[in-house]
């Protein structure tokens, strides 16, 4: 939402509590123009109202928004994507984190993703690190249970590195990647 306002998100934490109440929390860059800022603060806040009331088509908007990306962007050599699906590190949380480059419209698309994959994120991180973004998602399946099948492993990486491979080409509209429950 806060790209179609061109507002760069730096840093987020995202919390759901058993209730499915959620807690986002944002760090974004500050408009670079401090002649119209308080306008775009009025914009911003009226967009985010109208996307939590759902009288805002997020992937239409995103959508137009990348396309006008597109345009502008220059051909940069980029470091590899990287996915790490981490069973190890928590007894009730499989922790997926993702290494790529930022484009409009990234975090929406891998929160749409994992929950296509019926995926229930509990945390997340969002970060910069150097060149690349780093996104680390606390995640369960929708029963509860951490997502430790190999056959799970394998479809979440395939769901996010197809989604990583579309890049700016092509906003999700909740495909349905289906996860194996072992």
């Amino acid at each position: 939402m806060f790209t179609l306002d061109n507002l760069d998100i730096l840093s987020a934490r995202i919390y759901t509590w058993r209730n499915h109440i959620a807690l986002d929390v944002f760090q974004v860059k500050a408009p670079p123009d401090k002649l119209f800022e308080d306008e775009i603060w009025a914009r911003v806040k009226k967009d985010l109202s109208a996307a939590l009331k759902g009288e805002l088509d997020l992937s239409a908007a995103l959508d137009q928004k990348v396309r006008a990306y597109q345009s502008a962007q220059r051909q940069t050599p980029m470091r590899p994507d990287k996915i790490i699906v981490d069973n190890e590190s928590s007894d009730f949380f499989t922790i997926i984190e993702i290494y790529t480059h930022d484009f409009p419209g990234l975090l929406y698309k891998i929160t749409d993703t994992l929950f296509g994959c019926k995926l229930d994120i509990r945390v997340a991180k969002i970060g910069v690190k150097t060149d690349q973004v780093v996104d680390v998602f606390y995640v369960r399946d929708f029963d509860g249970q951490k997502a430790d099948s190999p056959e799970q492993v394998a479809a979440i990486k395939e769901a996010i590195t197809e989604t990583l491979t579309n890049g700016p080409n092509m906003i999700s509209h909740h495909h349905n990647h289906t996860i194996p429950i072992s």
